[in-house]
């Protein structure tokens, strides 16, 4: 079984999980999700 995660700030929103598990289940393949909050973005800091 694949872990796969999303890390972010805010995560409870993201439309990302539904469409990535609607893949998941169409190829047919087991996987675990963890989502992460991050504290802070590095990249989006400007």
């Amino acid at each position: 079984m694949d872990v796969y995660g999303l890390i972010g700030n805010p995560v409870d929103h993201s439309l990302s999980p539904p469409m990535h598990e609607a893949a998941y289940d169409a190829l047919g393949i087991r996987r675990a999700r963890r989502p992460s909050r991050a504290r802070r973005c590095w990249a989006c800091a400007g």
